[in-house]
């Protein structure tokens, strides 16, 4: 699947789901300031994503710099 670069068009991609919904795959957003930061839920709490210190690492959502960033969640594909 191709995706937008920015995380502003990714963020209109699929449908909104929450928080409570989440499945591997779904993409996952968070407001950082005055930007924004997305990453890819991969189960168990934890997401993938690039961070501009470490590069591509994994990150949980209950972590207490991510969980008060949190914004939406979104899914691209449904399973039928």
């Amino acid at each position: 699947m191709e995706l937008p670069r920015s995380t502003y068009e990714q963020v209109t991609l699929g449908r909104a789901i929450n928080k409570k919904e989440l499945q591997p795959g779904d993409l996952v957003f968070f407001r950082t300031g005055r930007t924004q930061h997305n990453g890819v839920y991969v189960g168990d709490g934890k997401f993938a994503h690039a961070s501009s210190s470490v590069g591509v690492t994994i990150s949980r959502l209950d972590n207490v710099y991510w969980r008060s960033r949190y914004w939406q969640a979104r899914r691209l594909l449904d399973q039928d």
